[in-house]
């Protein structure tokens, strides 16, 4: 029997917690249950230390959203229902997605359903929204973006999300599935033709898809969303009742089947879809994985989510520095208070003071072909957003991501 490790996330809204977790009281024994909050309220410490499942493993977590996933993720994927026992799937479940009764058994069961059609899958959900699909087939369809609302992923799949773990930008979903399907998601999407970022999650099926993974999720869809501010009608989402036929597209998707397992095989390679952002000006790396170029941090820093862009930003406590080899011209990407800058390999040097303001700036250092070190200062309250550079810089492989990585949140 399959062992899956599924993580609840909930803050406050102890309303809806009450209703979505009900579902997971009597969990079957290849199910084990972790509950991680950031709840700021009396209300909802108190129910998330109070309510008691017997699958359950109690965690605060905070920093928000973003924080909640890596944490998770990083900690399924270490832990197991024994020792030496790991997990063969691992899991994410908000607390504002209602599973039906009969989730779990035909959610596992896409896994083994959609590759008898030979198509290579990394993740699977019980969820689905109309304009996120890309092809419908029997009972389940492709998508293109599932969210991080109800996930579950294979081992591997969950180890690509978290060492790829950063903000989207849109035009590059468009550009994998695109070239993977011949479809152009801009069509029916979202977001269309924008140039924009995207939230991390939105991301997800896109870093599985220039992978070789595919992201499937069951139609009709077995969750309902409950407690939204706005309804989805006024959101634009629609969850699917029933196989969307207007989605059917067999040559598109023996397209993407063929050319996910030529992924795989190393037959294709789609360029660069990793834990850079980038964009039409350059290539960012974002402070979570500065370790990988050889950044380093020292003094005193906390994380700070920032969901448009990282989603982490590093925040100063003070006596705070970091230094990292670039080559050629780079900008750094700042905000928040002091930060003096200089160029070790020319000498450049700057100082900008931001205090007081949310305003965010690039520092630019001006280089040629130079490879050296950029050393940084930050006063307390200043911000780290990212490294912004024309060429692809030299990369550790020594090095990777989870949240033991991150400062503590602020």
């Amino acid at each position: 029997m399959k062992k899956l490790a599924l993580a609840f996330s909930s803050k406050d809204r102890v309303d809806l917690s009450e209703q979505s977790s009900a579902i997971l009281f009597n969990s079957p024994k290849n199910l084990h249950v972790y509950w991680n909050d950031g709840s700021s309220t009396p209300e909802g410490q108190l129910f998330h230390q109070n309510h008691r499942w017997h699958t359950q493993q109690r965690t605060r977590v905070t920093g928000g959203p973003d924080a909640a996933i890596v944490f998770a993720l990083s900690q399924m994927l270490c832990e197991g229902i024994a020792p030496h026992d790991q997990y063969d799937y691992v899991g994410v479940l908000e607390n504002d997605v209602l599973l039906d009764p009969d989730w779990l058994e035909p959610t596992l069961a896409l896994f083994d359903y959609s590759r008898t059609e030979g198509l290579p899958v990394g993740a699977v959900s019980s969820r689905s929204f109309c304009d996120r699909i890309l092809v419908q087939r029997d009972g389940y369809a492709i998508m293109h973006n599932v969210g991080a609302g109800h996930l579950i992923l294979t081992r591997e799949a969950a180890h690509i999300i978290l060492q790829n773990y950063r903000t989207g930008w849109w035009p590059e979903n468009r550009a994998v599935f695109s070239q993977l399907s011949g479809l152009d998601i801009g069509k029916w999407a979202a977001f269309h033709h924008n140039e924009q970022m995207i939230t991390a999650d939105w991301s997800f099926d896109t870093i599985l898809a220039a992978h070789g993974l595919a992201t499937v999720a069951l139609t009709p869809s077995k969750a309902t969303m409950i407690g939204q501010e706005l309804s989805l009608e006024q959101q634009g989402l629609k969850l699917v009742t029933a196989d969307v036929d207007s989605m059917r597209n067999d040559q598109a998707f023996e397209m993407y089947r063929r050319n996910l397992l030529a992924v795989q095989a190393g037959e294709l390679d789609l360029g660069k879809v990793d834990f850079h952002l980038r964009n039409s000006s350059g290539i960012v790396t974002f402070p979570h994985h500065a370790a990988r170029h050889g950044g380093k941090f020292t003094g005193n820093w906390k994380t700070r989510w920032m969901q448009p862009f990282g989603p982490f930003c590093y925040e100063s406590q003070g006596d705070a520095y970091f230094s990292m080899p670039v080559f050629g011209p780079c900008g750094v990407h700042v905000g928040g208070g002091t930060v003096t800058l200089r160029d070790m390999a020319t000498g450049y040097y700057t100082e900008s003071d931001f205090a007081g303001t949310d305003q965010i700036v690039t520092l630019s250092v001006p280089r040629d072909k130079q490879y050296g070190e950029i050393a940084i200062a930050f006063g307390k309250g200043a911000c780290l957003l990212g490294i912004e550079t024309t060429q692809p810089q030299p990369q550790r492989n020594d090095t990777t991501f989870d949240y033991s990585t991150l400062p503590e949140p602020t």
